[in-house]
C-alpha cells in the first residue's frame, strides 16, 4: 500500500466518523417531525 492509499484510507475513515452521528441526528430529526406532522402510522 502506497502513501496515496494510506493517506485516502484515513480520510475515509475520518469522514465515516463524522458521518455516522450526522446520520442518526437526522433520523431522530426525521422522526420528529413526522410526529409533530402526525404522519407516522
Amino acid at each position: 500500500m502506497n502513501e496515496t492509499e494510506k493517506y485516502l484510507n484515513t480520510h475515509y475513515q475520518r469522514a465515516d466518523r463524522i458521518m455516522l452521528p450526522v446520520l442518526w441526528v437526522l433520523f431522530v430529526i426525521s422522526l420528529g417531525l413526522s410526529a409533530w406532522h402526525d404522519t407516522l402510522r
